[in-house]
C-alpha cells in the first residue's frame, strides 16, 4: 500500500523537482592556467575535481619518491641511525636495539618458548627464499 502511495506521489511532482540538474559554479573553475609553486619552488601537482578549499600552497600533495630510502640490516631506516649518531655515536643504535631486546626478554614481555625457535627458523627460510628465488 505504501509503495502505491509513493509511486503516485512521484508522478505528481513537477518536472523541475525530478530532473534537477546542478551546474558547476564559475568560481570553482581555475582562474588561470599558470602552474602554482610552493614556497621552496616545487611545482604543485593539480588533480582534476579537487575541492577548492584545499590549501595546495602550504600543504601540497606529496609525490612518491622514485627510489626508496637507505636501510641498514635490511629493514631499519638509515634516518633512525642518523638520529642516534648525534648523541651516541656509531654504536648507539645497535646498543639500543640490544638493550631493548634484553629488556623485553628479562621482563618476559617477549616470551621465548618451544615455538619461538620454529618462528625464527621459518623467518630465516622465508628470507632465504625471497633472496634466492625473488
Amino acid at each position: 500500500m505504501l509503495q502505491i502511495a509513493a509511486f503516485n506521489h512521484f508522478f505528481r511532482l513537477p518536472a523541475t523537482t525530478i530532473l534537477r540538474v546542478s551546474l558547476p559554479a564559475a568560481s570553482s573553475r581555475p582562474s588561470s592556467t599558470q602552474p602554482a609553486f610552493t614556497k621552496d619552488g616545487r611545482e604543485i601537482l593539480h588533480v582534476p575535481n579537487e575541492p577548492p578549499e584545499r590549501d595546495l600552497v602550504n600543504f601540497p600533495r606529496l609525490k612518491r619518491p622514485l627510489y626508496p630510502g637507505k636501510v641498514r640490516m635490511g629493514f631499519i631506516p638509515d634516518e633512525w641511525f642518523q638520529a642516534f649518531y648525534q648523541k651516541t655515536g656509531v654504536t648507539g643504535p645497535y646498543l639500543f636495539g640490544t638493550g631493548l631486546s634484553v629488556y623485553l626478554l628479562s621482563k618476559e614481555i617477549m616470551v621465548v618458548e618451544h615455538e619461538f625457535v620454529t618462528g625464527v627458523t621459518l623467518a630465516i627460510m622465508t628470507v632465504y627464499a625471497v633472496k634466492k628465488f625473488g
